[in-house]
């Protein structure tokens, strides 16, 4: 419950961060490369604790 509460109800906090400094640097494509490798280690994390709970 706690990984679905912090990966989709909620925007991460640190994401943004990472995304907003990009943003102030200019560099659009690295913050969101940042954050998609963010999200699938999230994902991937989910997926697997719902396998190993299952």
């Amino acid at each position: 419950m706690f990984f679905g509460l912090t990966g989709g109800l909620m925007p991460c906090p640190a994401a943004l961060t990472v995304l907003l400094v990009c943003l102030q640097l200019k560099k659009l494509v690295l913050g969101f490369t940042l954050v998609l490798c963010f999200s699938f280690g999230l994902a991937l994390t989910m997926v697997t604790s719902g396998v190993i709970a299952a």
